[in-house]
């Protein structure tokens, strides 16, 4: 299910792609210890994402009011 580039393992086995995948998603979760800008920098990535689910909603809307007119 997960793209192609995540699939490629090495002679031993270890998938490294997902290894650094997930290295860089464990280094946000360090950014609240970024001193006193760090809860501040968390709180824009709250944002972000509530945003991006705002966006997702309305196309999922968007489309759905496009199918029902087509139908």
């Amino acid at each position: 299910m997960a793209p192609k580039f995540l699939a490629y393992v090495d002679k031993k086995g270890r998938p490294l792609n997902v290894i650094i995948l997930q290295l860089l998603f464990g280094c946000l979760a360090f950014i609240n210890l970024a001193g006193e800008s760090g809860g501040n920098i968390f709180n824009w990535l709250l944002a972000l994402s509530g945003l991006s689910i705002l966006f997702i909603y309305g196309g999922i809307g968007l489309a759905h009011v496009r199918f029902r007119a087509a139908w």
